[in-house]
């Protein structure tokens, strides 16, 4: 597969996206989306970019890539990876695969516990056609009462 050095400079064009979705498919798993940010980023003197990758099932993958085209801090799902081979980005991907392939089932149950929140612009007509409801209800009550009587006066 290669090994996938960045050229920090060219990290906001298609090729990083690019070889990162082939390695991924090569991998087995789906790419989505990838995201550059082309926003560069200072935390504790170390000059970077962020990299998001979306897969298919959901996990997302940010990488923060340094100046010098490494990949110094990786979060699954937004939490810290922590890489074993830093030295290695061929050996790093696999074990970036091999951790979502390993919390795949617990990813995907997480998400169905996860309630969808309903926007507040959204109104529910449930409880208008109820009380319309009960009110015709309550009409034809009337009326079938009123024809009772009726029955029984003629009678």
């Amino acid at each position: 597969m290669g090994t996938l050095v960045f050229n920090f400079e060219d990290l906001d064009g298609d090729n990083a996206a690019q070889a990162l979705s082939r390695y991924f498919q090569g991998a087995g798993e789906q790419v989505v989306q990838t995201t550059v940010d082309p926003q560069i980023r200072t935390s504790s003197d170390i000059v970077y970019k962020t990299i998001d990758i979306t897969f298919a099932d959901g996990q997302k993958l940010t990488l923060l890539v340094k100046e010098s085209g490494d990949i110094f801090s990786v979060l699954l799902n937004g939490k810290a990876l922590p890489l074993k081979a830093q030295d290695d980005q061929e050996a790093a991907m696999a074990e970036m695969v091999k951790a979502m392939d390993d919390g795949r089932a617990a990813f995907q149950e997480a998400l169905t516990k996860t309630q969808a929140v309903v926007p507040t612009t959204i109104r529910m007509a449930a409880p208008k056609v109820e009380s319309v409801l009960k009110a015709r209800l309550a009409s034809l009550n009337e009326e079938i009462d009123l024809a009772k009587k009726e029955l029984e006066s003629d009678a």
